[in-house]
């Protein structure tokens, strides 16, 4: 379940965020609707981006069985990754500011 799998996307959590912004802060009360935001954030992601952060924060699949079910390079499968993660990054930025 995408749901309750999203703590594992804690990689682009407001902890992770602080990095790019300081003045962000996680507190516990901001679980609940990080989660919200996250799984909103991925679902609006194009289709193999979703697909690819589903394999390996869901589904726990390393970049090599996920190239090798996508017919492709792990190359190719780490750059559409790190995409994926930057542009949720963005998002909360920007939602977070907003």
């Amino acid at each position: 379940n995408l749901i309750s799998n999203t703590s594992m996307m804690y990689l682009v959590s407001l902890e992770n965020i602080a990095d790019y912004d300081s003045s962000l802060t996680a507190t516990e009360d901001d679980s609940h609707a990080l989660y919200s935001k996250v799984t909103e954030f991925i679902k609006q992601l194009p289709d193999e981006e979703r697909y690819i952060i589903e394999m390996f924060y869901i589904n726990n699949k390393k970049q090599k069985e996920i190239a090798k079910t996508l017919n492709c390079s792990n190359s190719k499968i780490c750059r559409i990754h790190m995409s994926a993660l930057e542009k949720l990054k963005t998002a909360l930025i920007k939602d977070q500011r907003s």
